[in-house]
């Protein structure tokens, strides 16, 4: 894990990152001539369809996920879903490999005519290490080629002890915050999509964390998505990717780059109502800081924060 209160981005990293989404777009194109999905998958129960596996990694980390929508209510306007992830990884030099993030949550979309959804949903947090707690709501504007999302945290728990060696003892406690996005479609391919967005996040013994983050968010295929992104506070620069593997063909992905890869059309509508049941994004991973308390002095010192970028 990484305290450090001010690093550089690495570049090689980033170079490494960006060269593994083009190669993860080139790559479906021709693969898709070779392999019938339909055919090896069409016995899949739904439910499956809207689970997936992810791995991300970032320059400090690598965490892979399991994550669930299921619809728990489907009306003519709209519908109410529960979502669930679970979520363990290792820092690359194999530190921080005991702790899991579990998240819960609910939400609720409705549709406003044919070119609208707007969606509520509220989340419960749980990281298994130190056992810190964490409530979230957010809030959705989905249109056929722009969407809008806000999420705000609140911590729920107090200063975790970490570690004490000799008479410096190390606390950590999770943070409360918000960020948004917003994300458009890329004129021409489709199945890519663009985001930027901001996050806040509130700290007692350090100083507060204020961030941008940017993304490109590509379909694939109807199984496989790459996402590949940077953020960018005042205290580190961080460059990122996900590859994510749906157990199913998932049914709100329209375009892909081994199909639609270059359109006729600069924004061809996207048909809305496959979007009722797309996953909530958010940060998943609790944001977190540290400080340490001499116990001679009585002196309480910040240690730094730690936000992964999922």
């Amino acid at each position: 894990m990484v305290w450090d209160m001010r690093s550089g981005i690495r570049k090689p990293i980033l170079a490494g990152l960006v060269t593994v989404f083009c190669m993860g777009v080139a790559l479906p194109a021709g693969y898709s001539q070779e392999v019938d999905e339909q055919s090896m998958l069409s016995n899949v129960p739904d439910w499956l369809t809207r689970t997936d596996i992810s791995v991300f990694a970032n320059e400090d980390r690598v965490n892979i996920s399991l994550e669930t929508l299921q619809p728990l209510l489907s009306m003519e306007q709209g519908g109410i879903f529960f979502q669930g992830r679970a979520t363990g990884g290792t820092e690359w030099d194999g530190d921080n490999s005991d702790n899991w993030t579990l998240n819960a949550g609910i939400g609720a979309r409705h549709f406003f005519g044919d070119n609208l959804i707007l969606g509520v949903n509220a989340f419960y947090d749980h990281a298994t290490e130190y056992h810190h707690n964490r409530v979230g709501a957010g809030f959705e504007v989905i249109s056929s080629n722009l969407t809008a999302r806000v999420n705000g945290y609140e911590a729920l728990s107090d200063w975790k002890h970490v570690s004490t060696v000799g008479n410096i003892t190390t606390q950590e406690r999770a943070l409360s915050g918000i960020d948004g996005e917003i994300e458009a479609v890329v004129p021409y391919m489709p199945w890519l999509r663009a985001a930027v967005g901001g996050y806040h996040w509130q700290a007692k013994a350090n100083d507060d964390i204020t961030g941008l983050k940017t993304s490109l968010r590509g379909d694939l295929t109807r199984y496989a998505k790459l996402e590949v992104g940077g953020s960018f506070d005042n205290y580190d620069e961080k460059a990122w990717a996900r590859l994510t593997i749906s157990l199913g063909e998932r049914k709100e992905t329209q375009f892909t780059a081994a199909d639609d890869f270059i359109s006729n059309a600069p924004l061809p509508k996207r048909d809305l109502s496959a979007q009722l049941w797309q996953k909530v994004l958010r940060t998943n991973e609790i944001v977190t800081e540290r400080r340490t308390i001499n116990a001679s002095t009585g002196t309480v010192s910040g240690a730094g924060v730690y936000i992964s970028g999922e």
